[in-house]
């Protein structure tokens, strides 16, 4: 029948049987009592907002109660991060956030599926791959932060960088490789080319003389022969 809202004995909210509800001083555009369950929302929570609030309430059977709760108004959570350390044959990926009250983590992964949603999520070394990305959330009330996270950050110097680095060498390789091809292709070329070199042969005494073909050599007989006649 009658519902009052105080915060540090000072009424903050009001509603009676048959008449509207009134709100005061800062929750005034801000606040919404629900009349059948006494409930009182605020929006826009502001630190003065702190504060030791009371329900009194009328019930139909006209027995007075009184409810008592303490709010507390907190900065929100920072965004969480996420650090790795590797242990033996265990990678550990951890995730935090600046906040004074428990908060509550879940993770998600690009491709795995087995892990535990908790602040500390341990993934096989063997079977952690460099490209896969982890999302890590918390929560707390009604909000909600996230950040994401690759796996390649736990190995810098490890299967992530070693992939990358046999990538340039075969690269590299390769191009010395058509290097080469190239080379061998101009000098062979050139060496069809060219001037022919002469013919030697070798005498009994170690002379070498050019060897001229069979034509040549006939044609310089007949023109000795037509000289003579």
């Amino acid at each position: 029948m009658e519902i009052t809202w105080k915060k540090n004995k000072d009424k903050i909210a009001e509603w009676e049987e048959q008449s509207q509800t009134v709100y005061f001083t800062s929750l005034r555009n801000r606040g919404l009592l629900n009349k059948e369950t006494g409930s009182l929302t605020i929006f826009n929570l502001e630190k003065n907002d702190a504060g030791t609030y009371t329900l009194e309430y009328l019930p139909i059977d006209e027995k007075n109660a009184v409810l008592t709760f303490m709010l507390t108004v907190l900065d929100p959570p920072s965004e969480p991060t996420i650090s790795c350390n590797i242990s033996g044959d265990n990678l550990m990926l951890t995730c935090a956030a600046d906040f004074k009250k428990p908060l509550t983590y879940s993770w998600k992964f690009s491709s795995m599926t087995d892990y535990e949603q908790q602040q500390d999520v341990v993934i096989l070394r063997k079977k952690a791959d460099a490209s896969e990305k982890a999302t890590c959330f918390i929560k707390v009330s009604q909000t909600e932060k996230s950040s994401e996270f690759s796996l390649a950050e736990c190995f810098p110097g490890d299967r992530y960088h070693r992939r990358r680095d046999g990538l340039f060498v075969a690269f590299g390789l390769v191009i010395v490789a058509v290097v080469i091809v190239f080379l061998y292709k101009k000098v062979r070329h050139r060496s069809k080319t060219g001037r022919p070199k002469s013919s030697l042969q070798k005498h009994s005494s170690g002379e070498e003389e050019p060897i001229l073909n069979t034509r040549s050599q006939e044609q310089s007989n007949s023109d000795v022969r037509d000289a003579e006649k």
